[in-house]
């Protein structure tokens, strides 16, 4: 049976890894949930994008609220990028596998990872998008509709 890694589309990975290096870039000496929303949201042709942007969802303003929240805490300078994920962004990573499966898709792909980041509700990245308007039943109901197409 594939681990949860060989079903990641490069997009997917792509994402991780830069979550990965925004996590770095902002002193973190770990990978949460609102890094890898932070670099969802910059996969400008991704499902999951077009799903938060015809909901009405301001991606700047979410990152922005990142960048707010991240700024309040302690950081201090990483030299390498071998940072691990959070349990928050590894539960994350498993409902994502989990709505790719009740989709029916053998891939994970960004959609499938908003889902996931969304249906943590304790991590960060839940709560921004929460804050912003989204909701799981909404971001749900359009991804089904944009892979419809």
């Amino acid at each position: 049976m594939p681990s949860i890694l060989d079903r990641f589309t490069d997009r997917v990975r792509k994402i991780l890894v830069n979550a990965r290096y925004e996590a770095v870039r902002l002193h973190r000496e770990y990978v949460g949930t609102e890094h890898i929303l932070l670099a969802l949201i910059r996969e400008e042709n991704s499902v999951a994008v077009a799903a938060l942007l015809n909901l009405n969802v301001n991606l700047e303003r979410i990152e922005g609220r990142i960048r707010e929240t991240l700024l309040g805490g302690r950081a201090s300078p990483i030299l390498s990028f071998d940072i691990p994920y959070t349990t928050r962004t590894r539960v994350a990573l498993e409902l994502a596998s989990d709505e790719a499966r009740d989709l029916g898709c053998a891939h994970i792909g960004a959609e499938h990872i908003l889902l996931g980041l969304m249906r943590d509700t304790g991590g960060l990245a839940s709560q921004i998008l929460s804050d912003a308007g989204a909701t799981l039943e909404g971001v749900r109901a359009e991804v089904r509709r944009l892979s419809d197409e």
